[in-house]
Parts: C-alpha cells; structure tokens; sequence
C-alpha cells in the first residue's frame, strides 16, 4: 500500500510539475537569452496580472487565452501576444532598448524613488551599459557618459567636474558610505579611481546640492556607485553564477583581469569580486599637434647627476604608467523575512604613480635666459595608495509605527597615501604619508504615511583621525633627516554629526512635491606640536559650527509625454583638515607655499534649477536642464602671509604665503540639454550638450572664471543593435576653446603644459576645443560568451582636455572577452 502511495504521489508531482510549465512562460533577454525578472504582464486594460520571477516565469494558468497581453520592461521593447499564443510558444524573447532609462533611482533620497517623482537631474549608469562602454577606471566611465567633464593630472587620475564644483565640492558615495574625509582636497582629486568599476551594479549621479540628504561636501552632485547585491536562491537549491573579463588596449598597453562570482542558498548569498588592472606609459596622439603638451624630455639619473634627455619618442608620455588592484568580498545572511545582516570588505592598492604635470614642469617662468632653462623636478610620484573599507549593515522591515524600512550601517575606513619628491639634482628625496581612519554609521528610516506620502528621515555620524608624517632620505649618502609634515604634526581629528528628514507627496497623478531639511554639526581639531620647520603662531587649530539645509522640489506631469521639474536647494562645506591645517607647495615653479589657517568657516552654495523632458510620438525625448547657484564665504586660495611675512623658506625655497580665506563669492549657472531617439527598434540616437559659465566675483576688475568650470562640451552617439551584434559610433568634444584670460588663475598657472619647449605661453593663447570620434561593439556568442572591440580616437587626434596635467590618449584599440556562467 505503502508504494502505491508513493508511486501516485510521484505522478502527481510530475504532472502538476508538468502543468504548471505547460501554464507559464519563460521570458528572456534576446541577446543572451538570459531570463529576465520584473517583467510586467498586463491585460488589455493596463492592469499588472503577473510579475516574471527570478527565473524569468510568470504563470499564466487563470488568464483568458483570448486576451491579449502586454510585456513589459523599462529597458526593454514591449511586445503583445494573446495568452494563448503566449503559452504555445512556452518563452518570448524582449529586444534590449539600446538606450537605457532607468525608472528607479536612489540616489536623491538615500532611498529608491521612481524617477518622475525626483525633481533633480540624474544620471544613472547600469551594469549593462558598462559592460558595454568598458571602462579602464571609474573615472573613464562618468566621462563615457557625455554628461561628466573629467579632469587627469596623470593617468592614475580623473577628476570629475559636477556643474562647477570638483574634488572635495562633490561626494563620493560607494554602497551607501560617503568617501570623502578629512583630507579630499580642493584643486582635483583621483580618489574615484580607486573604485573598481568592473564590480559596479549600478552607478548614479545627482546634480546639483545634495546636502540634505548627504551632508557637507555636497555642493555640485552625488556620484553613487553601487557594487554588486549578492543575491540569494529563490528554490532553496545551491546556485554558483560567475563572470570573468580579460582586456586589452593598444594606448597604454592595458592589461586587465578581471573575475566575480556569487554564491547563493535560501538565507545565505556571498559575492566575490577582484580585478588587476597593468597600465603602461600612455601613448598620445600625433595628429593636429604643435609641441603643447608633448614629452619633449625627461630626466634620468645618471651616477650622481640628474640629466635632462631628449624623448625620441615625444608622442610618448614617458613615466606615466602604473597598476592597480581591487577586491569586493560581501556576505549577506537572511536572519528572517524581515531582517537580513550584511558585511562587506572593500580593498583597493595601486603601485607609485607619476604625477605627470609636475614631472614636465620646469623653469621657464623665472628664468631669464631660455637656454638655461631645466626641469623643476626629477621625481614626483604617489607612493602605493590605499584604501580599505569595512561594512556592517542591518535592514528591516518588520513595518511599525516608526518605520516600514530601517537601514543600520556601521563602516570603517582605512586611507593611506603619500607623496615623494626630489627638485632637478637634488640628493634629498622627501616622502610625506598621510594616514587616515573613519568611522561612519548612518541610521535611515522610511514610513508610509499614506497612500500618498512617504517620509525618510534618518541620523548620521562621521569621525575622521589624521595623522601625518614625513621625512627625508639623501640618496648619496642614506641619511635619513625630518621634513616638515603636510598636515598638523599633533595629529587631526574631524567629526560630523547630522540629523535629516525628507518628505515626498502625490497630489493626484500629476504632481510630487519633495522637501527635506537637514542640521549639522561638525568639530574639527588640529595639534601643531612640531614647530622646528614653522615658527606657528598658534599651537592648535579648532572649528566648531553648525548648517542648516533645505531643499524643496517639485514634478508636474501635465500630460504622460510630458514633465517639468522645478528645485530649491542650499548646500553647504565644512572646512576640512586640508583646508585649515595644510602647508604644501602649490607650485614651486613660480615659489609658492600654502600655510595653514585656523579661522576658516564653512562655504554656501543656494541653487535654483528647472527642467523640461518631452517626448514625440513615443519615439524622440528631449530633456533641457537649467541651474544658477550662489556662492557665498566660498573657501579659496589667495595671498597671504606667515608670521608677518608674505614669503618663507619652504623645502630650501624662498616661496610666497598663500592661505585659504573665506574671501570667494561669485555665481554659477548653467544649461544641459539632450536628445534621445529610437529611429527604429534596431537604430537610435542620442546627443547631449553641457555648457557651464561661471565668475570668481572676489576677483577684483577681472573676469575669471572658477576653476572647476569646464569648457562646453558633449557626445553625439549612433547605436545600432540586432541579435547578437551590438555597435556604437560616437563623438566625444569640447566644443570651446578657453582663452587664457578667461581661465582661473589656478589653471592659468600651468601655462607651461599648453606651450612649447621653453616659452612660457601667452595670454592670446588658449587651450583649443577638440573632438574625437569613436567607434565600438560587441558580439554576443551565446549566454556564457561575449566579445567586445572598440577603436577609439579613431583619427589618432592629440587633444588636452581643460585643466589637465596630461594629454589623453591617441588611438586606442581595445578587445575584451567576457564569460558568464
């Protein structure tokens, strides 16, 4: 009896089993018949009947078979079937859209938020589109998006510039922590490439003020990046899925490698990630080129004396390669339905890399004689940097009268950088390290208030410990000697504390109103214990202030082709252990030497934007974006003097004092436009256009600009996509040229990387526009297998994008093969 059971029992698992897949249907992508989840099925009224899962089903056992169905997906084509068509065939393939719109973003709110609903101009970036572009650094893929202007004073570097403002003026936010401490200084920054964008899930950013959500240092914009979520089994059953990427470019002889995997149950998901990234030195383009920019010597050490040596190959940016690794390790259990711990270990290590703007400047600003002219310095480099970050988080959402969902995150950080130097024919090589460590723990909470209206509100608590070291190696005879330390010598420490709240509300289907307001209070102290280099004036440095925050926006949806968003919003920047505490050279080629000042208050940005996107005949989107921002009690660089001297001896050099006051006001304002277009469901288009204009007011009778102001600049693109082919050409520009009186006198200090051998350039000089056009694609073999190749600066062009330290790249072929499994 007892088999006879059983043997009914298997029959009717098999064919249940077998009914209920002759009711479903399998929903995959076309391209690599991946399945798809989050597919919509909706009847003939618009009304969603079904969601497809994790493996890409949806049972459709209870639909009419004479209804017709809609498929629906944000980043894919729609497609309409009857039911029973639909179940006949047992799997519908969707056709990828080939320009991506994500409808959920997070990175206004801390929160997801559908896009229609967020007042601000966003960026968003998935992990199939970088893929695709194929990025070397993080950097390389915000400037890919046509929408970011970056900055490289070496290769090992990117800077971007977010409506005006850069380094520590924008955040950096990885996996919810924000990036940058004590020491982001102000000028340009490389900390973003210390981001593996190889692992990224999705990256976002804001423009415009985000410091209501996000605290000091947002003032142009929130880049989010957000690695992989490890994801768990949704049967129950042991699943592996992988990917591993090997690429290859020609331009500086890239090597990278790169693997994740994630490991999956029911309660426990582990995601593994790590790249290895070899770059060699950078080869530029040869093409509409006078001596601007190129290698035109450099310096070797030949028995005791350094020698100036004429590069043979001077397209060949000598002394500009590096390598860098990166590792991504999370562990996410599922303590309940409600409740789920995670732990994340983020690593990143580069080798020395050159800075290359310094390594080709030289004398000729003071040297009467142009014969006599010599390189300022034979070595300049950032020793091995690195970055490490540890995260604890907890989430619920066990729904109560405080929250629906509650988000705990405790992380630490871990900085280490340094910087070594040796002037042309010195014997003292001087290493200056700077250690920094921060704890971050951010407490955010949602509550449904009602149908119509969500509040977020949340705590966050910031502590940063600095401390600086430094000395001096002589490498004739090894005597190893002091050096006057970058930062405070007692150590520095900075701390935040920030309470939020956000509100958003639906009046109706057509309008969303958005208001948030956040305080914060931050103290800061540096000990100058060490007076043996700088008579100080004072033995610490102190701050202790607070900000208020507010930003209030709205979305009017008139009609479902169109919206218009409309934004209020301050920001605000505490001054951090760089600004008040930081004694460095800011060139020494001209003999200048930044000196600490311990008055410093926080600066203020007050932004007011308004944004358009339309849409034509389903097919044409055209979005225009305008913004005018304030400045005021803007922290800049100007002369200064030290102990009642405006010059001191600074590493054996007679230099002029320059400190940071709170002296800078002015405006900035500007316009984004972009036209998108699916000419036919295998050909689309796209054009963007950025133009920034700006003026430093607390300049005196000129007209400069600040010096995150980039040039107008922009992308054209032509997509082309159909099975298993997908290809892009496009055209990447600065679209100005920037005259040398216009520029801030920050960039126009470095006259001699837009001029010739040994003259100084001009004032009627200017760095010139430039365009490249580009071509790549992919081949995709199978759903394990793709190919992607691409030729950029197909022309070979040579070009020096607006501040840079260093020419970009010539042409560049790049071949990468991606595996899945």
């Amino acid at each position: 009896m007892k088999k006879l059971f059983f043997l009914l029992a298997l029959l009717l698992s098999f064919f249940g089993g077998a009914f209920a897949q002759n009711n479903s249907v399998l929903i995959k992508d076309a391209t690599n018949q991946e399945p798809l989840q989050g597919v919509y099925v909706m009847d003939d009224r618009g009304l969603v009947i079904a969601i497809s899962d994790a493996q890409g089903r949806v049972n459709l056992a209870n639909v009419n078979q004479t209804l017709e169905l809609t498929f629906s997906h944000s980043a894919f084509f729609t497609e309409r079937l009857v039911a029973s068509e639909a179940l006949s065939k047992g799997e519908i393939n969707l056709t990828e859209k080939l320009f991506e719109q994500e409808e959920v973003v997070v990175t206004g709110s801390r929160n997801a938020l559908k896009r229609a609903e967020t007042p601000n101009q966003i960026l968003s970036i998935s992990a199939k589109n970088i893929a695709f572009t194929d990025p070397q650094t993080s950097a390389d893929l915000l400037s890919r998006s046509g929408e970011i202007y970056v900055q490289k004073s070496q290769q090992g570097g990117g800077s971007p510039m977010i409506r005006g403002f850069n380094a520590n003026a924008v955040l950096i936010v990885i996996d919810g922590v924000r990036m940058n401490n004590a020491i982001f200084r102000g000028g340009n920054l490389q900390n973003v490439i210390q981001l593996d964008a190889n692992s990224m899930e999705q990256a976002e950013v804001l423009f415009g003020p985000g410091s209501v959500m996000y605290g000091s240092d947002a003032l142009g914009g929130v880049m989010n990046f957000q690695t992989y979520t490890p994801k768990f089994s949704s049967d129950g059953k042991v699943k592996l899925s992988a990917q591993a990427l090997t690429r290859y470019a020609s331009a500086n002889s890239e090597h990278t490698a790169h693997a994740h995997w994630n490991l999956a149950t029911k309660r426990l998901a582990w995601f593994s990630s790590v790249s290895f990234s070899d770059f060699g030195d950078m080869q530029m383009g040869k093409q509409n080129v006078d001596s601007m920019g190129m290698r035109l010597w450099y310096v070797e050490r030949m028995g005791d004396t350094d020698i100036k040596v004429r590069n043979s190959k001077p397209y060949l940016a000598v002394n500009s390669g590096y390598n860098q690794h990166n590792i991504v390790q999370k562990l996410t259990f599922k303590l309940s339905e409600t409740a789920q711990l995670a732990y994340a270990l983020h690593y990143s290590n580069s080798s020395d890399i050159p800075r290359y703007d310094r390594l080709i400047q030289d004398d000729r600003l003071t040297q009467t004689d142009p014969t006599k002219v010599k390189p300022s310095q034979s070595e300049w480099y950032y020793g091995p940097q690195t970055w490490r970050m540890h995260q604890l988080g907890l989430t619920l959402t066990n729904k109560n009268r405080a929250y629906d969902r509650l988000r705990l995150s405790i992380a630490q950080q871990y900085m280490n950088e340094s910087r070594i130097t040796r002037g042309f024919n010195s014997n003292n090589k001087t290493t200056r390290i700077e250690t920094v460590n921060v704890w971050n723990i951010n407490l955010d909470l949602d509550k449904k208030l009602s149908s119509k209206s969500d509040l977020f509100y949340g705590v966050e608590a910031v502590m940063n410990d600095v401390q600086s070291e430094a000395s001096r190696f002589n490498i004739k005879d090894g005597k190893i000697t002091p050096a006057s330390t970058r930062y405070p010598s007692g150590g520095s420490t900075q701390n935040f504390f920030a309470a939020y709240v956000q509100n958003k509300t639906n009046f109706g289907e057509k309008v969303t109103l958005t208001s948030g307001l956040r305080y914060s209070h931050y103290w800061l102290n540096g000990k100058f214990s060490d007076t043996t280099f700088f008579k100080f004036p004072y033995k610490e440095a102190t701050v202790n202030a607070g900000a208020f925050n507010a930003s209030l926006g709205i979305n009017y949806r008139p009609t479902e082709s169109t919206q218009i968003n409309a934004n209020l919003a301050s920001g605000f920047r505490a001054p951090n252990v760089d600004d008040i505490g930081k004694v460095f050279d800011s060139n020494a080629s001209v003999g200048r030497v930044v000196v600490p000042n311990p008055n410093l208050s926080p600066e203020y940005t007050y932004n007011a934007e308004v944004g358009i996107a339309q849409k034509l005949a389903n097919r044409v989107t055209i979005s225009l974006t305008a913004y005018y921002t304030l400045l005021n009690q803007k922290i800049v660089l100007r002369p200064g003097q030290f102990n009642g001297q405006d010059s001191i001896l600074y590493d054996g050099t007679k230099s002029q004092v320059e400190t940071f006051t709170n002296d800078g006001k002015g405006y900035i304002a500007g316009v984004h436009t972009e036209i998108q277009t699916d000419i036919t469901k295998f050909l689309a288009f796209r054009t963007t256009l950025t133009y920034t204009t700006s003026q430093d007011q607390s300049v005196p009778d000129q007209t400069l600009q600040l010096q995150a102001t980039p040039p107008m600049f922009g992308m054209t693109s032509l997509m082309f996509k159909m099975k298993k082919v997908r290809a892009e050409f496009w055209m990447q520009y600065q679209a100005q040229s920037v005259p040398f009186s216009e520029m801030s006198a920050e960039v126009a200090d470095k006259s001699f990387l837009y001029s010739g051998d040994t003259q100084p350039a001009t004032l009627s000089q200017r760095i010139p526009a430039w365009w490249t056009a580009n071509l790549r694609t992919s081949y995709q073999f199978n759903r394990h297998l793709q190919l992607n190749f691409a030729a950029e600066n197909l022309l070979d062009r040579f070009y020096l994008p607006y501040g840079s330290g260093i020419p970009s790249m010539g042409r560049n072929i790049v071949v990468s093969l991606r595996a899945n499994i």
